[in-house]
């Protein structure tokens, strides 16, 4: 479940942190990135927001190079993971068109088992709309056919 809003985003333990996305100076090097990766992932394990954080930033999409939602991201490529680093280890691992409908089709594709939690709730929100809109048009059908028979 996602938190309503970006109000949550005050309450992320990265809340601020520069080191997260560095986007220029001398912390910006990928290298200092990676160097510093084990570190930024142990503030990610804990936090409840790691699916808003990747809802919200779409780190493939928008090429990041940082950390986002207990992942590494490169180019936005999924690096290095939270999950390996402590009790997440059984999480699934993370692929570049997650937090998409298509990122929950890849988990499944590759075996993984189950999706992630950015997959699911990506999912989830899909197949919401899917049935709203199903419903919609065939309230609209009813009503056209309806109206035929008048």
């Amino acid at each position: 479940m996602t938190a309503a809003g970006n109000g949550w985003m005050r309450d992320a333990p990265c809340f601020g942190d520069l080191r997260f996305a560095p986007a220029e100076g001398p912390d910006s090097s990928r290298f200092v990135l990676l160097a510093r990766a084990h570190e930024l992932l142990r503030l990610c394990q804990g936090c409840p927001f790691r699916v808003d954080c990747v809802v919200r930033v779409k780190p493939s999409r928008s090429g990041l190079d940082g950390v986002c939602g207990g992942h590494l991201w490169i180019d936005g490529v999924p690096v290095a993971s939270a999950y390996g680093i402590g009790p997440d280890s059984d999480e699934p691992p993370l692929r570049a068109s997650c937090g998409t409908p298509a990122g929950a089709r890849a988990h499944s594709r590759h075996g993984d088992g189950r999706a992630c939690d950015a997959c699911r709730e990506a999912q989830r929100v899909y197949q919401r709309e899917r049935r709203r809109r199903l419903a919609l048009e065939a309230a609209e059908k009813e009503s056209r056919e309806m109206q035929g028979n008048r």
